[in-house]
């Protein structure tokens, strides 16, 4: 490759496999990435405070910045890791990216189908497929569904690759009001494309219907709506009404001739991606009180009693996904194990030398003050957003009958760990049930229910949004769980 005056080649690493490419000096590195096609997570939008987008300088690593000395040690600085989103390219270098960075939980594919449909049984089946999606914030999630059978027959997930402007859903608004609404709604058809093409082995096998769930500024990203009323008082939404459509007219490409039915809204912070979560539960014909919190990055949830139903959002940020400092999971069990052992107090705060230099993890790297602190708030404002609710039903936990938790943090975490640091109540430990990826099971349960759509409008017009942000009693409840006790 010939290098031109004024640029910088660039050997990027990944584990097993190497590239060569060039780019302008004193082009920011994660932009250059972007441009490349390499996916590095971005939960800050690249202003340099999630610390996510780790780069090993395996030579032409210039002096390191403030933010790089505030994350790695002295020796991975001089091993030459930085940070992409603070780095700009001024010489030749070689650079190694970890894979799981490059495509975050990456592709997942477990297809049962060759082996238990061959030949003719096959054939039959490839005229009777579905595939439900859950387009999340952090991650895509999506099932090939035999619609005959009600099985699932394969599954893709990846990481969404918008998170390269932010990792919640305010930075995606901000950027799109920014002039980056086409590039998004293009990420997002990617993303789609390149799942189903996966599972329908480049488009052998011919589906006939497709359900998405996701939030609501996730539809307005993938069908292309403004967002400019969607980010600022009093949050409205271009569209809330289910969306049917073709793939055809929705990604514009032609390898499939299916159906596209897109999950209703309830509200600007409340999305397709709860109602699906409702329908896929039923909890509103549930005679006594039962919550439902998605543990994802918005942090929805809902209170269903006497047939009505409370909704809310509570901003978590990417603290309980994959995308967060550390997974969710192995990060509760952190600060729970730091918490008995003494190395932290209530408040969070770690004690020396931690409190400086950070905990070191399993799989390398730090968990350090800033990551306590971002849990912290999420956690804090899960459990008001649930006690918000409960008082404006007029309920204890007492007369919670059941609490379901959704989303991949929610299968995961320990119960009693979870309680041990104040993220649930103690007294509904025993009555708190994992209920896995909600958003698709009823992603799923609309393609094979023949009145879904039906119950879908039932259970999203049923609920009442109560607003976290204007109620002087999630602020009190806020302060109250700001710390780790039990």
């Amino acid at each position: 490759m010939r290098q031109e005056k004024g640029t910088a080649a660039v050997t990027v690493h990944t584990e097993g496999r190497k590239e060569k490419c060039e780019g302008q000096k004193g082009e920011n590195l994660l932009a250059f990435f972007q441009r490349q096609g390499i996916f590095l997570p971005a939960g800050c939008g690249g202003e340099g405070k999630c610390r996510k987008c780790r780069v090993r300088f395996l030579s032409g690593a210039s002096d390191p910045v403030k933010e790089e000395e505030e994350v790695f040690s002295r020796k991975e600085l001089s091993e030459g890791w930085r940070l992409a989103c603070r780095r700009r390219l001024e010489k030749n270098c070689e650079i190694f990216i970890e894979s799981r960075q490059e495509e975050a939980r990456g592709a997942q594919r477990e297809s049962c189908f060759e082996k238990n449909f061959p030949g003719r049984e096959q054939d039959r089946l490839l005229e009777n497929l579905g595939i439900a999606i859950d387009l999340g914030t952090t991650n895509l999630v999506m099932q090939l569904v035999d619609l005959g059978e009600g099985r699932i027959l394969s599954a893709y997930q990846a990481a969404n690759r918008q998170g390269i402007y932010g990792g919640d859903v305010i930075s995606r608004i901000k950027a799109s009001n920014e002039g980056k609404r086409e590039e998004l709604q293009s990420i997002a058809r990617e993303g789609l494309l390149k799942g189903i093409y996966a599972l329908t082995e480049g488009h052998r096998r011919k589906i006939s219907r497709i359900s998405i769930g996701a939030n609501t500024t996730m539809v307005h990203l993938l069908l292309g709506y403004s967002c400019r009323t969607l980010g600022t008082h009093p949050f409205r939404p271009v569209n809330l009404a289910p969306v049917s459509t073709t793939y055809r007219e929705l990604l514009e490409d032609g390898g499939q001739d299916a159906e596209v039915w897109i999950f209703p809204g309830i509200s600007a912070f409340l999305g397709g991606d709860l109602a699906a979560g409702l329908y896929a539960l039923e909890v509103w014909k549930r005679e006594k009180p039962v919550m439902l919190v998605d543990l994802g990055t918005n942090g929805e949830m809902a209170l269903a009693f006497g047939g009505r139903i409370l909704g809310a959002s509570a901003a978590a940020g990417p603290a309980f996904e994959s995308g967060g400092a550390k997974r969710g999971s192995e990060a509760l069990e952190l600060i729970w194990r730091l918490k008995e052992e003494g190395l932290m107090d209530e408040t969070g705060r770690l004690k020396e030398p931690y409190f400086s230099k950070g905990v070191e993890v399993s799989g390398g790297g730090r968990y350090s003050q800033r990551d306590i602190r971002e849990l912290q708030l999420a956690k804090a404002a899960v459990r008001a957003g649930m006690e918000t609710l409960l008082w404006e039903a007029g309920l204890g936990y007492e007369e919670v009958e059941e609490v379901y938790l959704a989303g991949a943090f929610g299968c995961g975490v320990d119960i009693r760990k979870a309680a041990g640091i104040g993220l649930l109540p103690g007294v509904l430990a025993e009555r708190v049930s994992p209920a896995g990826n909600t958003c698709l099971k009823g992603a799923v349960k609309v393609l094979l229910d023949p009145r879904g759509k039906e119950e879908v409008l039932e259970a999203a017009k049923a609920v009442l949004e109560v607003s976290l942000w204007e109620s002087r009693k999630f602020q009190e409840f806020y302060m109250e769980h700001m710390g780790f006790e039990a």
